[in-house]
């Protein structure tokens, strides 16, 4: 998807230029970046214009320990800071929309790998959950229980939803993946799912921004 190829070919790009060579950027200044090619899509591709191509949201850039993963955060004039960075995009094809967020690492400690190591078995087991028939609630409920067999305590960071419906409407509220939203999973629904914890804390970092 055009939300995929930003993110791979220029959004992660742009980041590993930025931290490879020591440069002192802003987030807001990266976010601008991304957004300038979805303002003009011809950079992405020769086969995309504008009347087809629009971004869903400002595109997101955070590190530094100041983090909201809700997609209405705003990328802040802040400093780059090369340790746990998180970035997400959203584009808009002919009216349909598609997300894509990341979590980057700076030379990450053991206990951080770990942890991404059970948030991506996380997101496959929620993967796996996704069938017609399946309520929202019983998924979220699964992640949860989930968590609390392969590593206890984690639960208690789990995000207060996992996504939401998406299509013409970037985010379908009536479709949010929580504990509380009993609406059964029907076959053609389309959903951006949005694994994550939040407020973790990393005990050995360097400085104060790397330590959440």
């Amino acid at each position: 998807s055009i939300t995929q190829a930003v993110m791979k070919n220029f959004f992660v790009t742009k980041l590993e230029e930025v931290i490879g060579s020591e440069k002192k950027v802003t987030h807001e200044s990266i976010a601008d970046y991304i957004d300038g090619l979805l303002s003009d899509p011809r950079k992405i591709s020769r086969k995309l214009s504008a009347e087809t191509v629009d971004a869903c949201y400002a595109p997101i850039v955070q590190s530094g320990g100041d983090y909201n993963l809700r997609p209405s955060a705003r990328s802040k004039a802040t400093t780059l800071h090369y340790g746990t960075i998180v970035c997400s995009v959203g584009s808009r094809y002919k009216c349909y929309c598609s997300n894509v967020a990341r979590t980057l690492f700076v030379n990450p400690t053991d206990e951080q790998k770990d942890v991404y190591a059970v948030v991506l078995a996380l997101r496959q087991h929620v993967l796996d959950m996704f069938k017609p028939g399946v309520k929202l609630s019983a998924v979220y409920q699964s992640a949860t229980d989930f968590l609390k067999e392969k590593s206890p305590g984690l639960e208690e960071s789990l995000v207060d939803n996992l996504g939401f419906g998406v299509g013409l409407e970037f985010r379908e509220r009536q479709l949010l993946i929580s504990a509380d939203n009993h609406i059964v999973a029907e076959s053609g629904m389309t959903f951006n799912l949005s694994v994550g914890l939040e407020n973790l804390s990393n005990p050995n970092a360097k400085n104060d921004k790397g330590k959440v």
